[in-house]
């Protein structure tokens, strides 16, 4: 996919990753959220207003709901994305349908596999918890870096790494050079010698 020059001198690619990467990214962050989300909805089932539910049946609502809900928190911030032409363009029409979206399908999807609506509000809220620490861990609605930017950033870095290891790796050279020669010569010797 081409698309405008990233800035960073690499070859020219959209500043907005595909939709694969989007909820690929999201997925990975949910399966660092099921568990959280998982323990809350089962101290929830231990509420007379909840009812008891079989921890499969959890389970299986939480993973329905993280799959579900990312997907359709990625559909929901994707037209940010493609307005700003960036991947974290910030701002609120972008961190509330990600913060809002996974929740709210979390309900549905409680709703109808947990048989009730006491049961999808509190995979709802399981599912807001970690919803929370997450937007404010990662703040988006601030705006992220550009890939120009990033690429500002990390040749700064390699920069100041190179100047900071410069002198080990001048004194490590010339010892580089004369275990490499005595290898070569070992090798020279094994070959004459096998002749």
């Amino acid at each position: 996919m081409s698309g405008a020059p990233d800035g960073g001198g690499g070859p020219a690619r959209s500043p907005v990753p595909p939709l694969w990467a989007v909820v690929a990214g999201r997925l990975f962050l949910a399966g660092l959220k099921t568990p959280v989300a998982l323990l809350l909805v089962w101290l929830a089932a231990l509420l007379p207003a909840v009812g008891h539910r079989e921890l499969s049946d959890l389970i299986a609502a939480v993973i329905a709901s993280a799959l579900l809900g990312e997907c359709a928190g990625a559909l929901a911030v994707r037209p940010a994305q493609l307005r700003a032409g960036h991947s974290a363009p910030g701002g609120w029409a972008y961190a509330l349908p990600d913060l809002l979206v996974p929740p709210a399908v979390a309900v549905a999807v409680g709703w109808l596999m947990l048989g009730g609506a006491p049961a999808g509000l509190a995979l709802g809220a399981a599912w807001a918890v970690p919803a929370a620490a997450e937007a404010l861990l990662g703040r988006p609605w601030e705006r992220g870096p550009s890939r120009a930017e990033f690429a500002e950033r990390s040749d700064r870095f390699k920069e100041m790494t190179r100047e900071t290891f410069a002198p080990e790796i001048e004194r490590a050279r010339p010892e580089a050079r004369r275990r490499l020669r005595r290898r070569w010569e070992r090798e020279e010797r094994r070959r004459r010698g096998e002749r």
